[in-house]
């Protein structure tokens, strides 16, 4: 049976290292970096960066949680961690996006939209 690409991209989601990934997908980190070059287009190290990314930015518009909190949920060491990662990814800090969904032009989730 041919061995599927999809395996490491998907365990990627539940892995925090790309040395994990390797040792739980038995390939070496070379096959992973092909794997992930021809799939996605980046090394696995800058796919997990955004994955977490993504998680983060999640978490700032979705919550009125701390910051710390939504940094170590998504996996960051630290909410200085996160601010540096927002500053080089997004050109903003986490403060400033949680600012942006929530200002005059963005409706709450308690109001009405137009959608019904």
């Amino acid at each position: 049976m041919p061995r599927t690409n999809a395996a490491p991209i998907d365990a990627i989601r539940h892995i925090d290292s790309v040395a994990a990934l390797a040792c739980a997908t038995s390939l070496s980190p070379r096959q992973l970096q092909r794997i992930f070059a021809r799939e996605t287009g980046m090394p696995p190290r800058s796919y997990l960066r955004l994955l977490r990314f993504r998680d983060a930015v999640a978490g700032v518009q979705g919550e009125e949680s701390r910051l710390a909190d939504t940094a170590a949920a998504s996996g960051y060491a630290d909410q200085a961690h996160m601010t540096r990662e927002f500053h080089a990814l997004a050109g903003l800090s986490p403060g400033a996006a949680r600012r942006r969904t929530t200002g005059p032009f963005v409706a709450s989730r308690d109001e009405p939209t137009l959608d019904g």
